[in-house]
């Protein structure tokens, strides 16, 4: 093969390399910036910056940063069951207080629905037909832009909106509220990690975090858990009422990190509201694409020149 052969083939082939380099931190979809899909293993939403897997169409949400395949860190925040608690007051005191009506997530049958527009991917998981009449929804939403909303903002690419709707709840005799309990872990096991309470300054006036940090890494914090202290309850879409969320661990917060430290076992406790009404409450999980020690348009770029570094050994062989 002659030079100018060879530097015609180098020159496609770096032409190719920029083109897929670009292409990669996003695949496409009606957003152009976030890409949906719907297997057998369960429903994937992708960004540049983050890559979120529904498990099982139900609310067991698996997440990590960048759009690869899979990640060495994987952070899950399982939402596990309903149930209602007792006592003497409006809050979960201990497990003991948990006991009437309970629905575990998992093994139910949620429909699906997919809706992707010009700024959003959503997805919407529904359980309907429940014994006692209620109908429960989460509501996942990735904005293709940043989001201001009453009292929080939703990042755009790297936060995952999540909408919890219980509606037409009727509550047992005597039952105080109802919980949510919710599995936070960390699934790979391959760093330190460290999961932790937010600070006042990273909770805000309106919100709860879970904050995952990875010790490895100069304690770096990478991904969080967010959620509303307050959910608002509707008669027929109309506001009546905004109650306190309370929140109680079912045990310690682990002080040591790494996999031995065990996974918080987080309630969300909602007080009785009524029965028959709509209980709108707004999590959200997400990533911080900065925790990122390389961007991800740069891995993509040197990975088109070490192709193109290794075919042109291979052309120079076979000269």
């Amino acid at each position: 093969m002659n030079i100018q052969k060879k530097v015609s083939v180098l020159g496609g082939l770096l032409t190719f390399a920029i083109l897929v380099s670009a292409l990669v931190p996003t695949v496409s979809a009606k957003t152009n910036k976030i890409h949906v899909s719907h297997g057998s293993e369960g429903i994937l939403v992708q960004t540049e910056y983050l890559t979120l897997k529904i498990l099982d169409n139900s609310p067991n949400f698996i997440w990590w940063l960048g759009n690869q395949s899979s990640a060495d860190e994987i952070y899950q925040v399982n939402f596990h069951l309903i149930q209602e608690f007792f006592g003497s007051d409006s809050i979960l005191d201990n497990i003991t207080e948990l006991g009437g009506i309970a629905y575990i997530f998992k093994g139910n049958q949620w429909s699906v629905d997919i809706v992707e527009s010009d700024a959003a991917v959503q997805v919407t998981l529904t359980l309907a037909g429940l014994s006692n009449g209620a109908m429960i929804q989460f509501i996942i939403t990735v904005f293709e832009e940043d989001q201001t909303l009453p009292n929080t903002e939703i990042k755009g690419l790297s936060e995952v909106k999540i909408d919890i709707i219980v509606d037409n709840w009727h509550f047992s005799k005597d039952a105080k509220g109802y919980a949510i309990q919710t599995i936070i872990s960390e699934m790979q096991h391959k760093h330190q990690m460290r999961i932790r309470n937010g600070t006042q300054t990273e909770n805000g006036n309106h919100h709860r975090t879970m904050q995952f940090e990875n010790i490895e890494h100069g304690t770096k914090k990478v991904a969080y858990y967010k959620w509303a202290t307050f959910a608002n309850v509707y008669s027929n879409d109309t506001l009546i009422d905004t109650i306190d969320v309370g929140t109680f661990y079912s045990i310690d917060i682990p002080r040591i990190p790494g996999p031995a430290s065990g996974s918080p076992n987080v309630f969300l406790t909602y007080p009785n509201y009524g029965n028959g009404y709509k209980l709108v409450h707004d999590p959200s999980v997400g990533v911080y694409p900065n925790s990122l020690s390389i961007p991800l348009s740069t891995i993509a770029i040197l990975g088109g020149l070490v192709m193109i570094v290794a075919i042109a050994v291979i052309i120079k062989k076979r000269k």
